[in-house]
């Protein structure tokens, strides 16, 4: 593993910004000492401790598919018109995460997740050898990101064939993390923290519809890509870590010579929330919203157990939410034993 920053990415450094217009620096041009993501050999890297000081992790590879593009255009249209995809331009499926299941039982459901996904737009043209790489895309990194929020209750997989549904401004994510892969076009470009505006930006995220916030960062020298067709995993907010939220935003489009928006293939792992239970709202298999839900402790519950503990009672609580979720409510409550993921049946 090459650690590729100086000093770990904590901090902000309020020096006046640039008003010049950002730009972006390619990974093999980068200077170590601006960045806040490590470069990894491989994914299963983002499970050491050096990942820890860091707001993302990359890992570096070659791209292979320059020949897709004319094909994912073709596609994009293909899938649009059958209604394979609506405005979100996007497939999804969700995999449970379950306590104490095997590695191997977990890749498993990640593949047949992955082929479910991939199906109809195999169907409809998409390169084969760009299918079995998203595929082992899937297999590599999807048990690395669920050994990373061992708590987390689901992964969410997307596949995306975006051209207009991107977010172009500077944020961070808002929830735990994602793996992304950008398979052509461009990727994902992210900035070191010394280099952003906090106060304006933390002024700006209140306001999601003001259009492009470039404002916010201060030099663009800082700013650099994940690469095209390389492994980054985003720490989001809500990542268990000191060190989360890195700060990004969806590159730029990019046109065709007839000045159509050219279509970027995209596939997500996402760890929505490491806390409460995630309810995903979907209207013909796209995600219209969601909602994180979480049992509230009533304010006599501690009292009550310390009265329980005095008699000689040592309480558990048993709950069918996930662990994560059932022992923040038994801490909460002064109860030490929690059995998590219950069924009626089996309690």
């Amino acid at each position: 593993m090459a650690v590729v920053l100086r000093t770990p990415a904590v901090g902000h450094d309020r020096r006046e910004r640039s008003r010049s217009p950002p730009h972006i620096v390619n990974n093999h041009d980068k200077d170590p000492q601006l960045d806040a993501v490590i470069t990894c050999s491989s994914v299963l890297d983002w499970l050491k401790p050096e990942c820890d000081a860091f707001r993302g992790m990359v890992v570096p590879r070659s791209q292979t598919w320059d020949h897709a593009q004319h094909f994912l255009d073709r596609l994009y249209s293909r899938v649009v018109n059958f209604g394979v995809v609506d405005e979100s331009e996007s497939l999804m499926e969700i995999v449970p995460l379950f306590d104490g299941a095997s590695e191997s039982k977990l890749g498993v459901q990640l593949d047949a997740a992955a082929q479910r996904l991939l199906s109809p737009l195999v169907q409809h043209g998409l390169p084969a050898d760009l299918a079995a790489q998203i595929r082992m895309d899937v297999a590599e990194a999807g048990p690395v990101v669920a050994r990373l929020l061992p708590n987390a209750a689901e992964l969410m997989l997307k596949l995306e064939l975006t051209r207009e549904n991107i977010c172009g401004r500077w944020h961070m994510d808002n929830y735990v993390g994602r793996a992304i892969v950008s398979y052509n076009c461009a990727a994902t470009v992210h900035v070191h923290d010394d280099f952003v505006d906090f106060e304006r930006f933390e002024i700006d995220r209140t306001d999601i519809c003001r259009g492009p916030n470039e404002y916010v960062i201060r030099a663009r020298k800082a700013i650099r890509s994940a690469g095209v067709g390389n492994i980054l995993f985003i720490k989001g907010m809500l990542f268990p870590s000191r060190v989360n939220g890195l700060v990004h935003e969806a590159p730029d489009k990019l046109h065709r010579h007839d000045c159509s928006v050219a279509t970027r293939l995209i596939l997500k792992a996402d760890e929505w929330a490491a806390q409460g239970t995630t309810l995903f709202i979907t209207v013909d298999r796209a995600v219209g919203g969601m909602m994180l839900l979480e049992d509230t402790v009533r304010g006599d519950a501690r009292a009550a157990v310390a009265q329980l503990k005095a008699l000689g009672v040592q309480p558990a609580l048993l709950t069918g939410d996930n662990e994560e979720a059932g022992r923040r409510a038994a801490a909460a409550a002064g109860i030490e034993t929690v059995h998590a993921r219950g069924r009626a049946g089996h309690l």
